[in-house]
């Protein structure tokens, strides 16, 4: 089976590695963007991955509305 690289689009999740986005300190539990912008403090780490996760929704919404913009200019 041939493994499928960038020419094609595909690579699979485990060719991925990423820093940890969860910062602990004395204020609390923080996450970090794309950007290295700290986010938080959150009390818990739970709030702080429900925000992290809310935070991902609505790039994803927005890549998507600026995307069926342009599409609606063609």
């Amino acid at each position: 089976m041939e493994t499928q690289g960038r020419a094609n689009g595909y690579l699979p999740a485990a060719a991925f590695t990423r820093k940890e986005r969860m910062v602990i300190d004395d204020d609390g539990y923080h996450y970090r963007t794309r950007e290295q912008k700290l986010v938080g403090p959150f009390e818990t780490e739970s709030a702080a991955i429900f925000n992290l996760n809310r935070f991902v929704h609505t790039k994803i919404t927005e890549l998507v509305n600026a995307n069926e913009s342009h599409i609606g200019v063609l």
